[in-house]
């Protein structure tokens, strides 16, 4: 399985207080696990060489108790890198110390099997993985647990403090730039806005001319209009003039017909009278003759002179009829007269109607046009008092805008000088880098067995309620544990859901496995403290993120940089001994600036194994020297 597991934890530790992310290696199993019974010699001899087998044991050695293997208790190193190791082993027996299969101290457990150990040399920064080593009385065994020591460097805490200054002065020169780009955008939209007004402006404008010219052109309809009535209404006085004419005419024919008959019987009575006078005088004459006789001149005389008078009479009689006639025949050629005068004034009339009638139709066709232009005329005059006020609220709003803008623009320019000049100030005064304390980790060698905390960058690890590790493996089993107060229950919840209980046991540490793995990415978990009555006493809760290598997408000969790695375990993991980690660090220079600083999700190049050495000498594993090339 390949490394992982620390290299997040410590990261997080180092800018946050998270729990322990990704997976925790667990220790190859030691060469040895059971003691080794060697046979004291009966002289003293050389040291035994590489290529040569053991001197030959004697037939019966004396058999040697199983050893106790030796464990770690306590390790703590102070900012500077100076150790404290300590723990139990066998009483008498000799506990080496080891960093990476190099010894670094020695010391002999007293009688209740405690010891300590201090190193003379203080660490270097980096990555340590430190394992204990038993001997008594012949007899070597190596201690199950690791204890994995993460050192600070503080270059690399400057570099990163450097390169986080640098990258709040990019961001806040991207501020800058980002607020003067929203600022040059709200100027073009200003620019946008106030030509729209100005555009909007030249639209009412149009839109009241137009108006204007259709109120002029109503008044010109109405003008029409009110000169086809006057018309029509002349129209309809000249037809009831026509209809006054036709009564008139009416009544002088009728007048006429009258004064025919009337004629026509003075006619028939005039010459019944002139018949009878002419009977009268013949009777006259004839009673004159008679009477001739009688009175002769002077009779006739007398006769002549009274036929004379009624003959006057009737003359005057005939011609008053004949007078009457002649006046009666000049009226009723003035009626006649009269009537033509009527046909002809009916037939203007008639005509005066018709150009009245399609002089109304044209006045109701102009009513109807005039309706429709007042209609419209509404219409515009209400469209262009809402583009009225629909502009005025529109520069309202742009210049509402524009102040916002200038006012942000102002506000995030000051704000980023006031963040410049306020970094410029800590980059003054800021003191040194000082040296921040390591973390330190017990990883137990024993199956199932969960990593504990024995150190934190702020300090020994906490008593009280708290997360200290997430720990799985690539077989998707997964592990919360963490420290409460000793003998109280825990409740554990991931997103949200139960996902366990646990009790804290004599030292305050627990541990669960729930029976559900998290799937891949973030989570949050929640461990809650129960009280005596099932209250919740205490509670933290914290974010984690499970991440995954995939499986068969990397080639044989190249590996993945996995949290925790280094160019020491890559090589002892690829070739057995760690000491051959410059066969990686010269495959893969370009993509290796420093040796002791490789990153997860690299991907190196694993060159072919060297050849075994020549036979020589072997030496004692303590005297080995150490190798400052290791990458932590």
């Amino acid at each position: 399985m390949a490394a992982g597991g620390l290299a997040a934890y410590v990261a997080s530790e180092f800018a946050s207080q998270e729990p322990m992310r990704v997976a925790t290696p667990r220790p190859p199993a030691p060469p040895e696990t059971r003691p080794v019974l060697v046979p004291p010699p009966a002289t003293p001899a050389p040291p035994p060489q590489a290529s040569l087998p053991p001197p030959p044991a004697p037939a019966s050695p004396p058999a040697v108790a199983a050893l106790e293997p030796p464990r770690f208790d306590v390790a703590r190193v102070g900012a500077r890198g100076n150790v404290v190791v300590a723990g139990r082993a066998a009483p008498g027996s000799e506990v080496l110390l080891l960093e990476d299969e190099r010894e670094i101290g020695r010391t002999r457990a007293d009688a209740r099997g405690e010891w300590v150990i201090l190193p003379a040399d203080p660490l270097r920064p980096g990555t340590r993985q430190f394992s204990l080593r038993g001997r008594q009385g012949g007899a070597e065994i190596a201690g199950p647990d690791v204890v994995v020591v993460v050192v600070p460097d503080p270059a690399v805490v400057a570099e990163r403090e450097a390169r986080e200054a640098q990258e709040r002065a990019e961001a806040t020169a991207r501020a800058e730039a980002e607020a003067r780009r929203q600022a040059e955008e709200r100027a073009a939209a200003l620019a946008r806005l106030e030509e729209m007004a100005r555009q909007a402006a030249l639209q009412a404008e149009r839109e009241a001319r137009e108006a204007a010219q259709r109120a002029e052109a109503t008044a010109r309809a109405e003008a029409a209009a009110r000169a086809e009535a006057l018309a029509r209404q002349e129209a309809e006085r000249e037809a009831a003039a026509a209809a006054r004419a036709a009564d008139e005419r009416s009544r002088a024919e009728a007048a006429a017909r009258r004064q025919a008959e009337e004629r026509a019987a003075a006619e028939a009575r005039a010459a019944e009278q002139a018949a009878r006078l002419a009977a009268e005088a013949r009777a006259a004459e004839e009673a004159a003759r008679l009477q001739a006789q009688a009175r002769e001149e002077a009779e006739a005389q007398a006769r002549a002179a009274e036929a004379a008078q009624r003959a006057a009479a009737a003359a005057r009689a005939e011609v008053a009829a004949r007078a009457e006639a002649d006046a009666r025949v000049d009226a009723a050629m003035r009626v006649a007269e009269s009537a033509s005068r009527a046909a002809e004034a009916s037939a203007r009339a008639a005509e005066v109607s018709a150009r009245a009638a399609e002089a109304a139709a044209r006045a109701a066709e102009v009513a109807i046009r005039q309706q429709t232009l007042a209609r419209a005329d509404a219409e515009a005059a209400a469209r262009a008092e809402a583009n009225r006020r629909a502009e005025q609220s529109r520069q309202a709003e742009v210049a509402r805008q524009a102040e916002e803008a200038r006012a942000a623009a102002a506000r995030q320019a000051e704000a980023a000088r006031a963040a410049e000049a306020a970094r410029r100030q800590t980059a003054q005064a800021a003191p040194p880098p000082a040296p921040q304390p390591p973390m330190v980790v017990l990883v137990p060698g024993a199956p199932n067995a969960t990593p504990r905390i024995l150190q934190t960058p702020t300090g020994p690890a906490r008593r009280g309620l708290g997360l200290d590790l997430v720990d799985y493996d690539d077989t998707g089993s997964i592990r919360f544990s963490g420290s409460a107060t000793p003998g109280a229950p825990v409740r554990i919840y991931v997103n949200g859901v139960h996902a366990g209980d646990s009790r804290a046991d004599e030292q305050g540490r627990w541990e669960l496995s729930p029976p559900t793995a998290p799937a891949i990415g973030r989570h949050r978990v929640r461990v809650d403290q129960l009280a005596a009555n099932g209250a919740v006493s205490a509670r933290v809760e914290l974010p984690f993120q499970r991440e995954s290598v995939p499986q068969g997408e990397i080639p044989e000969g190249r590996v993945i940089v996995q949290p925790g790695n280094s160019l020491w375990r890559l090589a002892r993991a690829a070739y057995g001994r760690g000491v051959l980690y410059t066969i990686i660090y010269e495959a893969n220079r370009d993509q290796i600036r420093n040796p002791n600083m490789i990153w997860p999700g690299q991907v190196f190049t694993l060159p072919p194994p060297p050849p075994p050495p020549a036979p020589r000498p072997a030496a004692r594993p303590a005297s080995r020297p150490a190798d400052s090339s290791r990458s932590r």
